[in-house]
């Protein structure tokens, strides 16, 4: 009789620990995952073709030049459009996990926020308009220079017919890119959309 009762309080145990898990896992953040994931499937080096010389190594490095840029600029997109998203869904901490050391995120006492760069002996206060709501976002362009990079995206905002733009500004950190700073023009243009 007490190995039964040792057994359904094992069991009991055991499939209470199972449903805090599958909670745990099902309440957890997506990009959380998918970020775990892509650290996880790093790519490997192939040794053998770093020793080997080829012919045309210049062409071949101009080639790898532009693939890299283009690939920098893939993640620098990605890195601001899950800004401008975690921005208005008001995820603070996939917002902070983008931002750089030097960088805070602050919401404002009107309900909206902003980011503050302290760095390099500088203070910029980058503000968002966070308290409206955001009904198109579009990346213009991208320019990246060595480990630093500009993302210029255009953002409408439901009820405004100019849209704002952010310059969102980028740099490798820990070999990782990382926003660093925010300016916004509120000047008003003629709407894109």
């Amino acid at each position: 009789m007490k190995i039964k009762g040792r057994k359904k309080v094992t069991f009991i145990i055991i499939a209470g620990f199972c449903l805090v898990l599958l909670g745990t896992l099902y309440w957890t953040d997506i990009d959380y995952l998918d970020n775990l994931l892509t650290i996880i499937k790093k790519s490997q080096i192939n040794n053998e073709n770093i020793s080997e010389e080829k012919s045309g190594e210049s062409d071949d490095k101009i080639i790898e030049s532009r693939m890299s840029e283009e690939a920098v600029k893939k993640i620098i997109e990605n890195i601001a459009e899950s800004f401008v998203m975690n921005c208005f869904a008001r995820n603070e901490s996939n917002i902070n996990a983008l931002l750089s050391k030097d960088t805070s995120y602050i919401r404002s006492p009107d309900g909206s926020s902003f980011i503050r760069y302290t760095g390099d002996g500088m203070l910029v206060e980058g503000y968002m308009d966070t308290d409206k709501n955001l009904e198109e976002y579009r990346q213009r362009w991208c320019y990246v220079e060595n480990d630093k990079a500009l993302a210029g995206v255009e953002l409408k905002l439901k009820g405004n017919k100019t849209p704002i733009i952010w310059y969102l500004h980028f740099k490798k950190e820990d070999n990782q890119w990382k926003l660093f700073m925010l300016e916004n023009d509120y000047t008003p243009a003629e709407p894109t959309f």
